[in-house]
C-alpha cells in the first residue's frame, strides 16, 4: 500500500512539474523580456569593443541605393548612424540591407540599430527583439525559422519550445551579419551560398507580407549578386559613405588629443587632397582605428615609436595600381604589437609575447579560412567566423575524438578485468566479455556523438518542486517501506528513513549537477569551465555515494567486508566508471573533448586557449564575442593572419 502511494505521489508531482515547465517555456512575454535583456547586455559590450573602448561612434552617413526591382516603400534617400533606428521604423515592410566597403562600419551600424530599437522611447512592448546572427554558419538548405530557432537555443540557452514560441509570435527580428562571409569568392553568384540564402529570405513570410529582417554585406559582393539576379526583395538597401576629412580629424583628435594636431598634420593634409592614396586607404572607421593604434604606440620612456609623417610618405610611395592593399597590410602588420603595447601598463610585461599572439591567432584564422571550403559535418556547416571552444575539435581533425576512444579503451581494459579477478577465477571470462561489450558499445556511442553536449551546475534546482517531492518525500517513503519489510521494528524504520533521506539528497544533488545547456550569462570560456565543473562534481558525487553506500551495507552485514575496506574498494571503482560515462557522452564530455583537443594542439596553441582568447577580448580588443563564440575583431584582421602565419 505504501509503495503504491509513493509511486502515485511521484507520478503526480512529475506530471505537475512537466505541465508547469511547458507553460513557462511558451510564455512569450516573459521570455521576450529575458531575451531583450540578454541582447542589450551582449550588444552593448560588443559596441564598446568595436569602438575601441570609447562610447562614441563616427556619425557616418548612408544613402539609399535602389534595387533593380521590388523596392521597399517609405525609404528616405539618406540617413546617418545616429538616426538609423528611426529610419528603420519608417520602412514598409521593415527590411533593410546594409552595404559598404570592408571596414566601413556595417556591423557597428547594425549594433546601433539593435540598441536603438531596444532602448529608444519609441519602443512598444510587443515590438520584436533584434537578434544578431552570423550568416557564415547558415546552411541555406535549412529553413530560416529552423536556423533561427537553433541559434536561440544554442546562443541564449532557450528551450526549443521557447524559441519556436517567440518565432511564431513574430517576436524575433533577425539581424543577419556578414552575407559576404558565406562564400570564399569575393563576387558570389546566383548559385552561391549567399544566393541561396537570399532566395530563402525572399520566401520568408509572416502572413501576407515578407518578414522583417536586417542584412549586412560588402558592396562588391552584393553588387555581384544583383548582377546575377539575386537580391533581397522589398528591402531598402543603404550604402555607408566614406569618412569625411572632418570626421577623420575629429576621430584622431578624440583618440590622440588636440595637442597632437602638429604631429598628425601630414596625414590630415594627405586626407584633404582629392584622390590621395591615403585618403582612400583610411576612408573607413576600421582603417582609421588601425592607423591611430599603430602610430600612437609608445616606448617605455614615453617616446612615440612611429611618426605619422612616415605613413603619409608611405602612401606617396605606394603603388596602389599594382597593390591597392599595400597600406592596409602595412597597418595590419603593426596592429597586434601596437595593441598589446597599448594594453600593457608602463614598465610591466605583457602576459603574452606579440609573436606568440600572432602565431596562435594565425592558426585559428587559417582554420576558419579552411572552413569556407569544407563540406557540412554531421549536418552542421562549419563557420568561417565563429570560434566556439567546445566545438573547435575539427581543428585537429579527428585526433581528439580518437583520443576519447582511447580513454574508453583504457578504462575498460583495466577496470573490468580487475573486477573479474576480484570476484574469482570464474569471473575472468565474464569480465573479458564485459570489457569487450563496454569498450565496443561505449566507443560506438562516443563516436556517434559528433558534437558534444554541454552541462552546468545549478544548485537552485534542488529547491524545485520535483526535486523536493522526489528527494524528500518519495525516497523517504520508499525507505520507510523498505525498513518495514525487514521486520526489525523501530530500528528498521529508522534505518530505512535515514537511508531514504540520504538517497533523496544525493539524487537531488546529482540532478542539480547535470543541467543540460549552459548559463546564458556565461562567457564563451565559462561555458567550457562550467561543463568541466559539472563533470568533476558528478564524478566526485558518484564515487562518494557508491563508496558510502557500500560501506554502510557492509557494516549492516556482519558477515561481509569491513565498511571502510568496502568503501575504499567501491568508491574508486565507481569514480573510474564515472570517467567512462563522461567519455561516452555524460556530463563533462564537452570539456573533456576540449582538453583532448588542447593535448593534440600543444605545439600550435596555448594550453589555456580560453584564457588567451578572453585576454584578446578584454585587454587588447583583437577578438570580439558574438553569443557563445569568439570572433576576430574584423574580417580584414582574420584574412591578414590567414595569409601571414608568421609575424
Amino acid at each position: 500500500m505504501m509503495s503504491a502511494l509513493s509511486l502515485a505521489v511521484s507520478i503526480w508531482s512529475g506530471w505537475q512539474a512537466v505541465r508547469a515547465k511547458q507553460v513557462t517555456d511558451t510564455d512569450v512575454d516573459l521570455w521576450a523580456r529575458r531575451l531583450e535583456g540578454a541582447v542589450v547586455t551582449s550588444e552593448t559590450a560588443q559596441r564598446m569593443q568595436l569602438l575601441g573602448r570609447q562610447d562614441r561612434t563616427i556619425d557616418v552617413a548612408f544613402i539609399l541605393t535602389p534595387a533593380p526591382g521590388h523596392n521597399v516603400g517609405e525609404a528616405a534617400s539618406e540617413g546617418t548612424v545616429a538616426n538609423v533606428a528611426g529610419y528603420f521604423r519608417k520602412l514598409t515592410p521593415q527590411r533593410l540591407v546594409i552595404t559598404g566597403d570592408a571596414g566601413s562600419g556595417k556591423t557597428v551600424l547594425a549594433i546601433e540599430l539593435i540598441l536603438g530599437l531596444l532602448t529608444d522611447d519609441d519602443r512598444r512592448p510587443d515590438d520584436p527583439i533584434p537578434v544578431r546572427v552570423s550568416a557564415a554558419a547558415w546552411d541555406a538548405q535549412t529553413s530560416v525559422d529552423d536556423w533561427l530557432a537553433a541559434h536561440l537555443v544554442r546562443t541564449f540557452d532557450l528551450s526549443k519550445a521557447t524559441a519556436w514560441a517567440l518565432l511564431r509570435a513574430d517576436r524575433v527580428l533577425p539581424v543577419i551579419d556578414g552575407l559576404d562571409e558565406m562564400d570564399l569568392e569575393p563576387e558570389p553568384g546566383y548559385g552561391s551560398r549567399a544566393g541561396k540564402a537570399l532566395r530563402a529570405l525572399n520566401d520568408y513570410q509572416r502572413g501576407r507580407t515578407k518578414s522583417r529582417l536586417v542584412l549586412t554585406c560588402r558592396s562588391t559582393s552584393y553588387d555581384a549578386l544583383i548582377s546575377d539576379d539575386a537580391w533581397a526583395h522589398d528591402a531598402a538597401r543603404v550604402t555607408l559613405s566614406a569618412v569625411t576629412a572632418d570626421q577623420t580629424w575629429t576621430f584622431i583628435e578624440a583618440v590622440a588629443g588636440t595637442h597632437q594636431r602638429t604631429r598628425w598634420q601630414p596625414v590630415l593634409d594627405a586626407l584633404t587632397q582629392p584622390g590621395h592614396p591615403l585618403a582612400e586607404a583610411l576612408a573607413t572607421p576600421w582603417r582609421l582605428t588601425l592607423a591611430v593604434t599603430a602610430y600612437q604606440q609608445r616606448s617605455d620612456t614615453g617616446a612615440y615609436l612611429r611618426d605619422p609623417a612616415e605613413l603619409a610618405h608611405l602612401a606617396d610611395q605606394a603603388d596602389t595600381a599594382t597593390d591597392p592593399d599595400q597600406i592596409r597590410d602595412h597597418l595590419l602588420s603593426l596592429f597586434i604589437r601596437a595593441t598589446i603595447a597599448a594594453a600593457t601598463p608602463p614598465g610591466a610585461k605583457s602576459r603574452y609575447r606579440p609573436g606568440h599572439v600572432h602565431n596562435w591567432l594565425a592558426v585559428l584564422a587559417r582554420y576558419l579560412d579552411t572552413n569556407m571550403t569544407r563540406p557540412s559535418l554531421d549536418g552542421r556547416t562549419l563557420s568561417g567566423t565563429d570560434l566556439v571552444l567546445h566545438e573547435l575539435w575539427p581543428l585537429a581533425g579527428n585526433r581528439s575524438r580518437v583520443l576519447g576512444l582511447g580513454v574508453i579503451a583504457l578504462i575498460t581494459a583495466v577496470m573490468v578485468p580487475a573486477f573479474a579477478l576480484a570476484i574469482g577465477h570464474d569471473g575472468i571470462t565474464i569480465g573479458a566479455i564485459a570489457a569487450i561489450g563496454l569498450g565496443g558499445g561505449g566507443s560506438l556511442i562516443a563516436w556517434l556523438e559528433v558534437w558534444p553536449r554541454l552541462t552546468h551546475i545549478d544548485l537552485a534546482q534542488m529547491k524545485s518542486p520535483t526535486a523536493i517531492v522526489a528527494g524528500y518525500v518519495v525516497c523517504p517513503l520508499f525507505g520507510l517501506w523498505g525498513g518495514a519489510t525487514t521486520g526489525n521494528g523501530a530500528a528498521g524504520l529508522a534505518t530505512g528513513l535515514a537511508a531514504g533521506l540520504l538517497i533523496g539528497l544525493l539524487l537531488s544533488l546529482a540532478g542539480s549537477l547535470m543541467i543540460p545547456g549552459y548559463k546564458p550569462v556565461a562567457t564563451p570560456r565559462d561555458i567550457v569551465r562550467d561543463d568541466l565543473a559539472s563533470g568533476s562534481a558528478f564524478l566526485l558525487l558518484l564515487g562518494l555515494s557508491m563508496g558510502l553506500g557500500a560501506g554502510i551495507a557492509s557494516e549492516l552485514n556482519p558477515g561481509g567486508l569491513d565498511g571502510i575496506e568496502a568503501a575504499a574498494t567501491v568508491g574508486p571503482t565507481a569514480l573510474v566508471f564515472g570517467i567512462y560515462m563522461v567519455a561516452i557522452g555524460g556530463p563533462g564530455n564537452a570539456g573533456l573533448r576540449y582538453l583532448l583537443l588542447m593535448l593534440c594542439m600543444t605545439r600550435l596553441l596555448p594550453w589555456r586557449l580560453g584564457r588567451f582568447l578572453h585576454w584578446c577580448y578584454t585587454d587588447t580588443g583583437l577578438i570580439r564575442i558574438a553569443g557563445i563564440a569568439y570572433q576576430f575583431r574584423h574580417r580584414e584582421l582574420q584574412d591578414y593572419l590567414a595569409r601571414h602565419p608568421r609575424p
